[in-house]
C-alpha cells in the first residue's frame, strides 16, 4: 500500500512540473520561462508561465535570442529577418529633357 501511495505521489509531482513551458533566451543572456502566444515579424508575445493569469508581455523581435519550445524544438531569432531596405528608385528622364542623349539619338537615327 506504502508503495502504490508512494507511487501515485511521484506521479501527481511528475504531471505537475511537466507543464507545458517554453523558454526565451534574450540577447543580454536573460532566460524566462513563459507560453509564447504569437510571433510576428516584429515582435514576440508571451506570458510568464508563473503568473498564466497575467497580462500579455510583447518585447521586439530584435530583443530575443531564441526560443525553445515546449516540445523541445528551438527557434534561433536572427535580425536579418528585418524587411529589407530598398533604395530609392532614379525617376525616368525622357529622351528630350537630357541634352545629351537627345544628341546620342539623333545619331543613331541619322
Amino acid at each position: 500500500m506504502k508503495r502504490f501511495l508512494l507511487s501515485l505521489l511521484v506521479s501527481a509531482f511528475t504531471v505537475i512540473s511537466a507543464q507545458a513551458q517554453d523558454l526565451l533566451t534574450k540577447q543580454n543572456g536573460e532566460e524566462l520561462q513563459v507560453k509564447v502566444l504569437e510571433l510576428t515579424p516584429t515582435e514576440v508575445r508571451y506570458k510568464r508561465t508563473d503568473n498564466p493569469d497575467g497580462p500579455l508581455i510583447t518585447v521586439r523581435r530584435s530583443e530575443v535570442f531564441m526560443i525553445r519550445y515546449a516540445n523541445g524544438t528551438k527557434e534561433v531569432l536572427s535580425t536579418s529577418q528585418k524587411a529589407p531596405r530598398l533604395s530609392p528608385a532614379r525617376p525616368h528622364l525622357p529622351a528630350r529633357s537630357c541634352p545629351a542623349m537627345r544628341s546620342r539619338l539623333m545619331r543613331r537615327f541619322t
